[in-house]
């Protein structure tokens, strides 16, 4: 079984603040900027956004008026807004909030005026050609969601009650209750992912099977798309999630944990809130388009939508989940009760495997497997999985 150092994040996370807490790159060095705890430099680049993307959203309100709708054709091209940051600060989870950005140095990068581009020449649309422009799948997905926030896109992601805005990460009171909703909501999205991505499998399994070796190709990618991020790869967190639930429940003497019967059996979660519920819900919906489809068109669509938002739920749990697991050790002191699984256990995986690593893998060859046209279709479906996934933290995202 692989467990994982939660000291400040799970998996040896790639990116400043991310990585072995023991162990430093000296600032600088050529190895600090090839590579980070183990992960390709471009692909460290994309965490480093996809961490930012997903901390902005606990603050910033997005889709103004004044806000430029998302152009297809630029989406196409890979257009991307860049700003500069001014001060990393220490670069630790706890202080990724506090970033400062200058402003004035935002600039505006096209895939089509950088080398390997499309425009360059060099086009990359067939299955086995990695992401957009020839870049990893990974690093296209990432340039994406910054595209979908820079223009406005994603909106007013995660928000309270009422229509306001998560506090800041900082004031979040983590109170048991609320840590325990969150664990609750978290599980309920990640059980209906997992039996989704195994039912869609199974069918993609069939039609391979049934279609034979002539006409059943197309299957067989997509079944291998699904598998990259099913049981087997490890990184599902479902029976971690529901062990941490049953350690709080046995914590706080619930009345689950009270009428347990003795000898066995298991307590059962918190019911999810109405949107974690929704989104498990759309999750499964998903799973049962595909099996109504009326052809290998809308099939190959349900897949496509199913697989970003395996995606953005795992790529959330393995950014942003590393600077909350560090604010949940220290205020529920969870190592206590052993109730840490859904951040440190990974016992699918090899000893010495990194999640955050086995994850962008999984994403880079993903866009091996997909052609130009399915890679964007993928892509059409993240403003609503993002979207969906960030009111996950809205449970715990309460001040004292």
């Amino acid at each position: 079984m692989l467990r994982c150092s939660v000291q400040v994040v799970c998996a040896g996370s790639a990116g400043k603040g991310f990585g072995d807490a023991g162990k430093q790159t000296r600032k600088g060095s050529k190895a600090a900027k090839e590579k980070q705890a183990g992960v390709a430099s471009s692909d460290g680049k994309a965490v480093q956004r996809a961490v930012r993307l997903v901390e902005e959203q606990e603050a910033r309100r997005g889709g103004g008026s004044g806000v430029r709708p998302v152009d297809p054709r630029e989406a196409a091209r890979g257009k991307v807004e860049y700003v500069k940051v001014k001060d990393w600060g220490s670069g630790q989870p706890e202080d990724l909030g506090s970033l400062q950005v200058d402003r004035d140095a935002t600039r505006v990068f096209e895939a089509a005026d950088s080398p390997g581009s499309a425009g360059s020449g060099d086009a990359s649309s067939s299955a086995g050609g990695g992401g957009s422009q020839g870049m990893p799948f990974h690093e296209t997905l990432a340039r994406r969601l910054e595209l979908l926030q820079s223009q406005g896109a994603l909106g007013n992601l995660a928000q309270l009650p009422g229509g306001k805005p998560l506090p800041p990460f900082e004031q979040w009171a983590f109170a048991l209750q609320h840590y325990e909703q969150y664990l609750a909501d978290m599980y309920a999205v990640h059980a209906a992912l997992e039996e989704s991505l195994a039912a869609v499998a199974d069918a993609e399994a069939a039609a391979a099977g049934a279609a034979g070796a002539a006409g059943g190709q197309g299957h067989q990618r997509l079944l291998s798309a699904l598998e990259l991020f099913g049981l087997e790869q490890g990184l599902a967190r479902s029976t971690a999630l529901l062990h941490d639930l049953q350690r709080l429940a046995q914590q706080e003497g619930s009345a689950q944990q009270a009428q347990q019967p003795a000898g066995g059996g298991a307590a059962q979660p918190l019911p999810p809130t109405q949107q974690a519920a929704a989104y498990a819900s759309y999750v499964a919906s998903l799973a049962r388009l595909r099996g109504a489809a009326e052809g290998p068109e809308e099939e190959e669509q349900a897949v496509l939508r199913l697989l970003a938002h395996a995606y953005t739920v795992y790529l959330m749990h393995l950014t942003s989940g590393g600077r909350i697991a560090a604010a949940a050790v220290q205020k529920l002191q969870l190592p206590a009760i052993d109730a840490l699984a859904f951040y440190r256990d990974y016992p699918l995986m090899p000893e010495g495997a990194r999640p955050l690593e086995r994850f962008v893998a999984a994403a880079n060859s993903l866009g091996e497997l997909l052609n130009a046209e399915q890679q964007e279709a993928l892509m059409q479906e993240l403003p609503k999985a993002m979207t969906k996934t960030s009111t996950l933290l809205v449970p715990l995202a309460r001040e004292a």
